[in-house]
């Protein structure tokens, strides 16, 4: 997406497209988590797949990378998770092949069962316990799927919270974690993207409005937090998924 077409898009639609960033801003600021799962189904409303996750990335790379400087502990967080991360690369090229390659119908019906899928998943976070013997696996299949994910959808998020849930972390400590994992995520995504030239120069000026938009929402949502129930807000985050993915369903087989 360049400048160009988002200047012949209609007034609502560029209002509709950019509110998802705004709003995915605000309720990170507010929870620590939720910038994609929030902004993605706004922008679906407006623009494609790809170009959905175009104007994603440059928010979700910047808003993770102030979270995790703030935050501290990269290299010990980095020596942790090397395997996983290793894995989220693989999944990945799999999954940008998938995003590049297929039909706008395939896509809406892979990104619109992801979204509902994920909405169920995180409605009720599983409650598991991983064991030492089965961590290595696990993480590795958490990587995997989440690079899959992260791929075609942006959404790198529900295998991770799983796997972090699963170890039991304060809160705070989990919101670090999350962070510093979306921010590699999203660096190798954005990597990928540019080396398949599906990222060039002509995003550069809607990803700086996206990413304008998304702090903007960041330092509101920080002024709330605490003041606006959080499990209501969460389950409404949710309960918009799942009719983005509905209506992607509808898209690609109507």
């Amino acid at each position: 997406m360049s400048l160009e077409t988002l200047q012949s898009l209609p007034l609502i639609t560029l209002f509709i497209a950019f509110l998802g960033p705004f709003l995915g801003g605000l309720v990170k600021g507010m929870l620590g988590i939720g910038l994609p799962l929030v902004a993605l189904p706004f922008l679906l409303l407006a623009v494609d797949i790809q170009s959905a996750i175009l104007l994603l990335v440059g928010p979700m790379l910047t808003t993770n990378l102030w979270q995790s400087i703030l935050d501290g502990g990269v290299r010990e967080l980095a020596a942790r998770y090397w395997l996983l991360l290793a894995m989220v690369f693989a999944g990945l090229f799999i999954g940008l092949q998938i995003l590049v390659g297929a039909d706008t119908a395939t896509l809406n019906i892979i990104v619109g069962t992801s979204l509902i899928a994920m909405a169920l998943i995180l409605w009720r976070t599983p409650k598991l316990t991983i064991t030492r013997r089965l961590r290595v696996p696990v993480e590795a299949l958490t990587g995997l799927t989440a690079g899959m994910l992260g791929g075609v959808t942006s959404l790198f998020a529900p295998p991770l919270i799983t796997f972090l849930a699963a170890q039991r972390l304060d809160k705070d400590i989990f919101v670090r974690h999350i962070s510093f994992l979306y921010l590699i995520c999203v660096s190798i995504l954005i990597l990928l993207l540019i080396q398949k030239g599906v990222m060039t120069s002509a995003m550069l000026v809607p990803a700086l409005i996206a990413i304008g938009l998304t702090h903007t929402g960041l330092e509101i949502g920080r002024l709330l937090r605490g003041r606006v129930n959080g499990d209501a807000f969460q389950k409404a985050i949710l309960i918009v998924m799942v009719l983005s993915g509905l209506n992607l369903l509808r898209k690609a087989l109507f």
